[in-house]
């Protein structure tokens, strides 16, 4: 049995809380804002709308966990408003106040892959390195 292997260019590296965890194959970002409509009294139609809590649901799959850059206790089920990074070639993802919603994993002899990760975040900051 080969080991599973990402290729190394291009990677997207994956950190949590400033720590490198492994490499992963896609994502995905849905930004989701809610709408307070705004009516005066005795209207039935919304004078105006107004923007509330803008959430973030992120998606990654995929993910080859690095066991010689992370602990062997690193599980993501116990997480709870973590900072997640993602960096792809010189674009960053930065997304903090985040909560686990799903994961998936699945594992083979020698293997650490985790077949998807779900969660929310508060904020988003998106950018390119310099």
């Amino acid at each position: 049995m080969y080991p599973l292997m990402f290729p190394a260019e291009p990677s997207v590296e994956v950190f949590v809380n400033g720590s490198r965890i492994g490499l992963l194959q896609e994502y995905s970002l849905t930004e989701k804002t809610e709408v307070i409509p705004v009516r005066g009294f005795g209207e039935s139609a919304p004078a105006c709308l107004l923007s509330g809590t803008t959430t973030y649901a992120l998606t990654l799959k995929r993910l080859l966990l690095d066991r010689s850059e992370i602990p062997l206790q690193f599980s993501p089920y116990g997480l709870k408003d973590f900072r997640l990074v993602i960096r792809d070639g010189r674009r960053t993802l930065d997304l903090s106040g985040c909560r686990w919603t799903s994961v998936s994993e699945s594992y083979r002899l020698g293997d650490s892959l985790v077949e998807e990760l779900q969660l929310s975040a508060l904020s988003c900051a998106r950018g390119v390195l310099g």
